[in-house]
C-alpha cells in the first residue's frame, strides 16, 4: 500500500468531519434564531396578558395611578392601557442583537475550523510528498550502490578468469573506473549533504581560476564521457577568478557535468558546452547540453532535495536526487546564484552558476 492511501483516508475523514461541523453549526444558528423568535412571541403574549389584567383592574374601579406602577411596560391612555411601543422596540432590538451575535460566533467558528482543516490537509499532503521522495531516495540509493558494485565485481571476475586481448581489457578497466567514479560521486553527495545539513562544512574561500578548476574536473570525467560518445566543448577563458572553496567548486562542477551526462544518456550526437564570462560582480559558468531537457514549470523544483522527474521505480536514469540540491546549497552558501532553463522535453537544458568575483570581493 502506498503512502498516499492513508493520507487519502484521512482527507475523507476530515471532509466528513467538516461537513458534520458545518451542519451542526448551521443547526445551532437556526435553533438559536428559532429560540429567539419563541422568546419574542412569549414576551408579546405576556404583555398582552398584562394589558388584559390592567383593564380588569381599571374596570374594578382601581385608579390608573395605582395600576400604572405594576405595569411599567404599558402606557395608560384615555382609551385604555396599551403596550409601550418604545419598550417593545427595545426588546426587539435586544433579541435581534442576540441572533446576530450567534450568527457571527457561528460563522467565526466555521472559518477557524475550515482554516484549521486546510492547514492540516496541506501538512498531510506535504508529508505524503516527503514520504514518496524518501521512498524514491531509498530506491535510488539502493540502485546507485548495488549496480556499480555488481558491475565492478563482474568485471573483476572476468579479468581474473581469463586474460582478454588488450582492447577488451582496456574496456573492462574503463568500466571499473566509470563505476568507481559513480560510487565516489554518490558517496560524496551523501556525505556532503549530511555535513551541510549538520553545519559541518567549513568554507575556505580563496581566489580560484574557474578555467583551471573546470579543466581538472573535465579531465577526470573525459574517459567516461568519451566511452559514452559524449563530446565536451570547453570554452572557458582564462582569468575568470572567483572567490570560493576549491572542494565545493569542484563538487558543483562535477555534479553539473554528471547531470548533463545523465541527460545525454539516450541522445544522438550528445554534446556538452561549457562557457564562462564575467557578469557584473560575479563570475558565470554555463553548462549546456542537447539532452532530454525538462518542462519549464520544473525549473525551480530541480534543486529540491531528493526531487527527480518521474517515478523512481520506473526511472532508468541514475542518480539519487542530491546532485543539484548540493549545487544550489554550496553555491548559495558562497554568496552565489544558480538557475536552470529549458525549452521543454527533448530540447536540452542550460545551467548557470554565478560565484562572487575575487576582485570584486577584495574591492
Amino acid at each position: 500500500m502506498s503512502s498516499a492511501d492513508p493520507t487519502r483516508r484521512v482527507q475523507l475523514i476530515y471532509g466528513f468531519v467538516l461537513v458534520l461541523c458545518v451542519a451542526q453549526t448551521t443547526w445551532w444558528i437556526v435553533d438559536q434564531a428559532r429560540f429567539t423568535t419563541e422568546v419574542r412571541e412569549q414576551a408579546e403574549g405576556f404583555l398582552r396578558a398584562d394589558v388584559q389584567q390592567a383593564r380588569q383592574l381599571l374596570a374594578a374601579g382601581v385608579a390608573p395611578e395605582e395600576v400604572a406602577p405594576s405595569f411599567p411596560e404599558l402606557q395608560f391612555r384615555p382609551d385604555g392601557p396599551q403596550i409601550d411601543a418604545a419598550a417593545l422596540a427595545k426588546a426587539e432590538r435586544r433579541l435581534r442583537r442576540r441572533v446576530v451575535r450567534y450568527g457571527w460566533e457561528g460563522s467565526f467558528f466555521l472559518v477557524v475550523l475550515v482554516i484549521g482543516l486546510i492547514v492540516l490537509l496541506r501538512t498531510l499532503r506535504q508529508r505524503a510528498r516527503l514520504l514518496r521522495m524518501q521512498e524514491n531516495f531509498v530506491a535510488a540509493v539502493s540502485h546507485e550502490l548495488k549496480s556499480p558494485v555488481a558491475s565492478i565485481r563482474l568485471t573483476a571476475e572476468t579479468l581474473s578468469l581469463r586474460d582478454p586481448p588488450k582492447e577488451r581489457r582496456d574496456k573492462l578497466l574503463l568500466r571499473i573506473q566509470e563505476e568507481t567514479e559513480r560510487l565516489e560521486t554518490t558517496t560524496t553527495n551523501l556525505l556532503e549533504t549530511r555535513r551541510l545539513e549538520e553545519g559541518g562544512i567549513k568554507h575556505d574561500p580563496q581566489p580560484l581560476d574557474l578555467a583551471e578548476v573546470v579543466e581538472r574536473v573535465v579531465d577526470s570525467l573525459r574517459p567516461s564521457f568519451t566511452a559514452c560518445g559524449v563530446t565536451i566543448h570547453n570554452g572557458l577563458p582564462k582569468g575568470l577568478v572567483l572567490l570560493g572553496d576549491r572542494t565545493e567548486v569542484q563538487i558543483v562542477v562535477t555534479n553539473l557535468l554528471d547531470n548533463a551526462g545523465k541527460a545525454l544518456a539516450k541522445c544522438d550526437g550528445p554534446e556538452v558546452h561549457l562557457a564562462g564570462a564575467r557578469e557584473g560582480r560575479y563570475v558565470k559558468l554555463t553548462v549546456s547540453d542537447n539532452g532530454v531537457g525538462f518542462p519549464t514549470s520544473e525549473s525551480s523544483r530541480l534543486f529540491v532535495k531528493f526531487y527527480r522527474l518521474g517515478d523512481e521505480l520506473r526511472r532508468t536514469s541514475r542518480g539519487v536526487g542530491l546532485g543539484l540540491y548540493l549545487v544550489r546549497s554550496l553555491v548559495e552558501a558562497s554568496g552565489g546564484k544558480v538557475s536552470a532553463t529549458s525549452e521543454g522535453i527533448g530540447k536540452g537544458a542550460t545551467f548557470q552558476v554565478l560565484w562572487p568575483a575575487a576582485q570584486e570581493v577584495a574591492a
